[in-house]
């Protein structure tokens, strides 16, 4: 963004400074440099906590349904292995959370596995993103289907 602000002053004023003045200007207008969380482009925040909302209802119908039951709820967050975000630091106004809006146009493959306690078995799958795509329709049904023809390790 310094970079942006000497260009900015250039094209706007005519005003010729240097990237080290354009940073010592956003110091002054109190910008800090930070380390974005990088979110999707597309990213929808309203359906986001509409499907917190959901899942927490679900949870309380689970156990009103199971009243003997213990019902966890469960989550993980995307895990990336050996790919380094593009974003490294951007310019923000002090107190601003830094967002990166981002488009990743990689392949990618989703693995899911689950071991509550050690007496367990382990169980372990793996889906490509088009697979994944393909299995969010009827979720439940086809999860289940593609599950049975995991091999379980004992």
């Amino acid at each position: 963004m310094d970079a942006c602000v000497t260009d900015y002053l250039h094209e706007a004023f005519g005003i010729c400074v240097s990237r080290q003045q354009g940073w010592v200007y956003l110091k002054q207008m109190e910008f800090r440099l930070r380390v974005p969380r990088p979110e999707h482009q597309q990213a929808d925040y309203e359906a986001q906590e509409e499907w917190k909302k959901k899942l927490a209802a679900e949870v309380k119908r689970v156990q009103q349904e199971y009243p003997d039951a213990t019902v966890e709820k469960k989550a993980e967050d995307e895990h990336r292995i050996g790919a380094a975000t593009l974003t490294r630091r951007i310019w923000v106004e002090a107190g601003v959370p830094p967002i990166a809006k981002v488009n990743w146009k990689r392949e990618w493959l989703w693995l899911y596995g689950a071991s509550p306690t050690p007496n367990w078995r382990n169980l372990l799958v793996a889906f490509t993103q088009s697979q994944h795509q393909a299995i969010l329709p009827g979720a439940r049904r086809q999860s289940l289907r593609i599950s049975e023809s995991v091999q379980i390790n004992e």
